[in-house]
């Protein structure tokens, strides 16, 4: 299945509005590796350090779009009612994102609790990585960040995995989608104070926090009827075996 211009608007903008929680999750890491914390950085030495980094944290999704695509095409072609599992559980993944957004629920933080625990292992680690100079460094550590635990990474990522478009394609959204979360993290680490004082506008959470569980609500109603269509045309198809 080719990409249409639809899914890659979806993926990008589940980046863009999603990147409220980007902050809260990643922020911490981008401000040490911008040097807001000890030791000031030139800007164009922060913006080459953060992309570096990021670059490691969006082929890691890229890698597990390769993975969950693949796998997931191979399984829908043989029981289609997989790919409404999938968009099911990405739909709830989703709304509890955009309730978690807007400040209404903070349900996901438990589903995440997990990562924080993992951040108290890693966070050594990152420290040692982001006072260093090493490019190789700061992109494994990027590539580590990027399979942490996340309700925003892994709910687009069944998303994409649910449309049955293969490996290459469920990659490419995943990157598309990483791009999106771009501009928040780069700003996290230039501009720490300003995109702080923007996130924590309740006007702001709660737009962004709408349109993620309006993408919530709409992936659940497409998943329905995408398993309603394909039960349909089977039904069809042995119909016309019959006759």
């Amino acid at each position: 299945m080719d990409l249409n211009l639809l899914a890659v608007f979806t993926a990008f903008s589940l980046g863009l509005l999603g990147s409220l929680h980007c902050v809260s999750m990643c922020g911490g890491i981008s401000c040490a590796l911008a040097g807001t914390g000890s030791v000031k950085k030139s800007k164009p030495a922060q913006l080459a350090m953060l992309l570096t980094y990021n670059s490691g944290r969006i082929i890691s999704y890229s890698l597990a779009g390769i993975i969950l695509g693949s796998g997931s095409l191979a399984l829908i072609d043989h029981w289609q009612q997989l790919s409404v599992v999938l968009r099911g559980i990405a739909g709830v993944l989703l709304i509890a994102m955009g309730l978690y957004v807007a400040g209404i629920s903070r349900l996901l933080v438990h589903l995440e609790s997990l990562a924080f625990r993992l951040w108290q292992r890693v966070q050594p680690m990152s420290a040692v990585k982001a006072n260093s100079d090493s490019p190789l460094g700061l992109f494994i550590l990027g590539m580590i960040w990027g399979w942490l635990p996340c309700g925003l990474v892994y709910s687009t990522l069944l998303w994409a995995g649910a449309l049955g478009a293969g490996g290459v394609a469920t990659a490419s959204l995943m990157v598309v989608f990483g791009l999106g979360t771009l501009p928040a993290m780069l700003l996290t680490g230039l501009f720490a104070d300003l995109l702080r004082n923007f996130v924590q506008a309740k006007s702001v959470r709660w737009v962004a926090g709408f349109c993620i569980i309006m993408y919530g609500v709409w992936t659940l109603v497409g998943g329905y009827g995408h398993g309603h269509a394909g039960h349909s045309a089977h039904a069809s198809d042995h119909l016309s075996d019959s006759r």
